[in-house]
């Protein structure tokens, strides 16, 4: 059982690896080409990359943490649930952020512009929103405020079960050595939540 645990908590770190690796290859190279080595947009590298692509790379490697904390919730809260086991658990909720995110990505593609060089000193690539406040907003909400509810919620709800599971375990313990060691244990598998709790914000 430990070594499910473990190979998936592995396929999910593996999985926000893969997402980060994304906003790398979508955004972060495109623009350091454009900027750095000054080599023009085109209509084509302008939609795909900067306009789908790059927002694209963003809500999936932002909601990656969010599946992944999720899943830490599921696996100490419902550590025998028949369900988290599955296959189609894990890759169905590790793909709902693909999902998720190749979704969100649409309004930015929809609403990019590329002006040629003729018509600016140099070619420019933008989002042109007719409602830009409001797309700020929404973009604050999606990407800080929901994922961050999510976040600390699953963190409680971590934190609550295994305090109330040890809780039992310090009044049930026969001897001072056996509330010693739940008391290791307890201590030990608080620190591994604070880590991943910081990681994950």
């Amino acid at each position: 059982m430990k070594q499910k645990k473990k190979s998936r908590m592995g396929f999910f770190v593996a999985y926000l690896a893969y997402a980060d690796l994304c906003v790398g290859i979508f955004h972060v190279l495109p623009e350091t080409i454009h900027v750095w080595f000054e080599v023009d947009w085109n209509e084509f590298t302008c939609h795909i990359f900067y306009g789908y692509l790059a927002p694209f790379s963003f809500y999936v490697s932002t909601y990656a943490i969010v599946v992944l904390s999720i899943d830490r919730m599921n696996v100490v809260v419902k550590p025998l649930s028949p369900v988290t086991r599955l296959r189609i658990y894990k890759y169905g909720l590790a793909l709902s952020a693909w999902i998720l995110g190749s979704l969100l990505a649409i309004q930015y593609s929809v609403h990019t512009t590329y002006y040629p060089p003729q018509n600016f000193d140099e070619d420019v690539c933008l989002h042109e929103f007719p409602y830009d406040p409001e797309i700020r907003y929404f973009d604050v909400c999606v990407l800080i405020i929901i994922p961050i509810i999510f976040i600390i919620t699953c963190y409680i709800m971590i934190y609550m079960a295994i305090h109330r599971r040890h809780t039992c375990k310090f009044m049930t313990s026969n001897s001072n050595s056996d509330g010693m060691h739940e008391r290791v244990n307890f201590y030990a598998k608080m620190r591994t939540v604070k880590q991943l709790f910081v990681v994950s914000v």
